[in-house]
């Protein structure tokens, strides 16, 4: 039973596991193990489980992984990213940006439509900023939707675009659940 509950620690508070364990072994080991990705699915949307077609394949999760890390910048992930195996694996923008943002947290944020819809109030995106389809959204992620969370992130004096995610996501849920309980009697 200790070694059960000493194994399942990992889900008690997942947002810490992920920004604190993974993100140090990625850097450290260059790649995820099955577990460790696993759990970055598990975190951003449990629904793409059953639509990423090589979760149990633990080389094609070490080719992954390990892809983002061996690029330098954003310039060479876009074609890292956009290469037809990953996207037709199921992969996806905002799935690849959830695994963006626990290997660097200072540097990539996760994207959500949340986030999104509280950048528009503080008209930092434009209302009807779409992404490009021709590059699946990810010039735009790591042009438009990035630098308007850095500017957002100098300003609020945050340390990391991760807190600033967080900031946002939570402001976006508060405004939402004030919504949802007026005229409530």
């Amino acid at each position: 039973m200790e070694t059960e509950l000493k194994n399942t620690e990992m889900y008690d508070d997942l947002e810490r596991y992920l920004f604190g364990e993974v993100t140090k072994n990625w850097a450290q080991n260059r790649e995820l193990n099955p577990a460790e990705f696993r759990a970055v699915i598990r975190w951003k949307a449990w629904r793409a489980n059953g639509r990423v077609k090589f979760i149990k394949n633990a080389a094609k999760i070490a080719e992954f992984t390990k892809g983002i890390y061996g690029a330098a910048d954003y310039k060479e992930l876009i074609p890292f990213l956009l290469e037809g195996k990953w996207n037709k694996q199921g992969m996806r923008l905002p799935l690849f940006s959830a695994f963006l943002g626990v290997f660097k947290p200072d540097d990539y944020p996760v994207i959500d439509i949340r986030v999104m819809a509280q950048l528009r109030v503080e008209n930092r995106i434009r209302r009807k900023t779409i992404p490009d389809p021709d590059d699946k959204g990810f010039v735009w992620y790591f042009t438009v939707f990035r630098d308007a969370l850095n500017k957002a992130k100098r300003e609020k004096g945050l340390g990391s675009l991760r807190e600033l995610d967080k900031h946002y996501w939570n402001r976006d849920r508060f405004k939402a659940d004030i919504e949802a309980v007026k005229g409530i009697k």
